[in-house]
């Protein structure tokens, strides 16, 4: 029986590191494939609206409302969740459409305000899991803002993880009794075939994902300072702020100072990552914390890099 499906992103990537939404993309287009009617909603701060289909996908992507509420809430991280959960709830009433199940990830607390369709809550890596895992200090508003990701699926019926442990260090965040199971993310492997031996890459390690301190792109750089000849490609937009510098800066200051060949790759389309595999030697996952990361798995299919 063919069901109506919205799965709420705060991306549906279009480029290569956009993080959280990068695993819909192989799930979506399965399902549908299996004959479903499958809606993605994506919004994402100064996003321009558009809508389509994307290889089945029904695709809607949408820019986020209330930009002034983070200047009147003093606390940043949950001016953004209470921004996106608005904006997921405007929007999915504009859609105006009667859907079976409606899919909402824990991260960013977009399925806050969402009622009235059964619910299946994914746990990517609530913010104080990610602050935990990444050493860094539990502050209130880091406590805040994880009370409204935690609020934004109590009522969901199903929960999913991508790896036994995530579920494991979240178990308290869950309810009494709730059906949490682990669902590894796909890999597309047809997108892999044909990938040349590892032997005829250059010396390059490849890094994908956001620059942040979570994903720990200082530590590969720091690494490579003891590999003569080394050289270090990352692609992902940057995303925090370091020593009072953008990540990008920061990262490329760090690696002239420690005399690493580095090169930021800011925007890829995802067609391209399969030839960004081909030309690395090794695939560096250097995460402090990360959940089950699609970048070791893409890697792998690439061979024994």
């Amino acid at each position: 029986m063919s069901e109506r499906i919205v799965m709420v992103a705060s991306s549906y990537p279009r480029f290569a590191g956009d993080s959280v939404g990068s695993f819909m993309e192989p799930i979506a287009q399965g399902i549908a494939a299996r004959g479903h009617e499958v809606h993605v909603l994506s919004c994402v701060d100064r996003q321009e609206s558009s809508d389509g289909v994307e290889n089945g996908v029904h695709v809607h992507r949408r820019g986020v409302r209330l930009r002034a509420l983070e200047r009147i809430l003093p606390r940043p991280a949950v001016a953004e969740r209470l921004r996106q959960a608005v904006t997921c709830f405007a929007e999915c009433r504009r859609l105006r459409e009667h859907f079976d199940v409606l899919e909402v990830p824990d991260w960013l607390a977009e399925g806050l305000l969402l009622r009235g369709t059964p619910m299946v809550a994914h746990l990517h890596t609530p913010i104080g899991q990610t602050t935990l895992g990444s050493g860094h200090p539990v502050t209130r508003t880091v406590r805040a803002a994880d009370w409204l990701e935690r609020m934004s699926v109590r009522h969901a019926r199903l929960f999913t993880a991508p790896s036994r442990m995530l579920l494991e260090h979240l178990r308290h965040w869950l309810p009494e009794g709730a059906d949490a199971r682990v669902v590894p993310y796909p890999v597309d492997l047809h997108q892999w075939e044909d990938v040349p031996p590892v032997t005829e890459g250059a010396p390059v390690i490849l890094c994908v994902g956001r620059l942040e301190p979570r994903k720990g792109p200082e530590v590969l750089v720091d690494a490579a300072a003891e590999l003569p000849g080394a050289e270090i490609m990352f692609v992902g937009r940057g995303y925090k702020w370091m020593d009072g510098l953008p990540y990008r800066e920061f990262l490329e200051r760090r690696a002239e100072a420690a005399g690493v060949r580095c090169s930021l790759v800011e925007h890829v389309p995802r067609h391209e990552l399969r030839a960004l595999y081909t030309q690395a030697r090794v695939v560096a996952v250097p995460s402090r914390y990360d959940n089950f990361p699609m970048v070791a798995l893409e890697a792998l299919t690439t061979g024994d890099r």
